[in-house]
C-alpha cells in the first residue's frame, strides 16, 4: 500500500477526517472558449445546492499555508515528497521563481488547489498544499517571508468540505489502501 505522510507528520493532517477516497477529484475548469461536461456536471451542482465557488481567487501562499488545514487524514507520502524534491530546484539559484520560472520548474502553490471557505480546508491539491509547507518550512527566513508574500490562485468554495462530498457530483479517487501500519520513516 501507499505509504500514509500523516503518520510521520501528524501536524499535516491536523483536523483532517477524511480519508483520500472520500475526497471529490474536482474537475478542471475549462480554458475559455472550452467545453468540459464533467465541470458543466459539476458547476450544475453546485447551483443546484446554493454553493459559489469563486475561480482563481487571489491569495498570498503565506495565507494558503496558514490560514487553511488539511481535510484529509491521508496524504500520499511519495506524491508529496516527488513534489517537494521537484520544487526545490525551482530555488537553486537561491532566489524566489518568477511566474516563467515557475514553467520551467514545478512550483506546487502555483496551480491545482481548491479550497473550502468553511473551515477553512484545503479541498483539492492536498499533495501541493502539503510539498508547499514542507518548501516553506525548508527555506531560509529572507527567502520563507518573500514566498509567503507571494499571490496564488485557488479555487475558493464558499461551502465546507462536507457540503461539497454531500454533492457526489465529483469524481472520487479510488480507495486504493493506504498500509495503516506503514510510516514513512520506515520505508527504505
Amino acid at each position: 500500500g501507499k505509504t500514509n505522510l500523516c503518520l510521520d507528520l501528524p501536524e499535516l493532517c491536523t483536523g483532517g477526517k477524511h480519508v483520500r477516497c472520500e475526497m471529490p477529484q474536482i474537475p478542471e475548469v475549462p480554458a475559455l472558449g472550452q467545453n468540459s461536461a464533467a465541470w458543466d456536471k459539476w458547476s450544475n451542482a453546485l447551483q443546484v445546492a446554493g454553493i459559489s465557488v469563486e475561480l482563481n481567487k487571489t491569495v498570498s501562499v503565506g495565507s494558503l499555508i496558514s490560514d487553511y488545514t488539511s481535510a484529509q487524514s491521508q496524504l500520499d507520502a511519495c506524491k508529496v515528497c516527488g513534489m517537494y524534491d521537484s520544487a526545490t530546484k525551482c530555488f537553486e539559484d537561491g532566489s524566489l521563481p518568477g511566474y516563467e520560472d515557475c514553467s520551467k520548474c514545478f512550483c506546487p502553490w502555483s496551480s491545482g488547489i481548491a479550497v473550502a471557505t468553511v473551515g477553512p480546508k484545503i479541498l483539492d491539491g492536498h499533495h501541493r498544499w502539503a510539498a508547499t509547507k514542507l518548501i516553506v518550512a525548508s527555506m531560509s527566513n529572507e527567502l520563507r517571508s518573500g514566498l509567503e508574500m507571494e499571490s496564488t490562485k485557488v479555487h475558493s468554495y464558499n461551502a465546507s468540505v462536507d457540503q461539497i462530498i454531500a454533492l457526489g457530483a465529483a469524481d472520487m479517487t479510488d480507495c486504493d489502501a493506504f498500509d495503516p501500519a506503514l510510516e514513512f520513516a520506515q520505508v527504505s
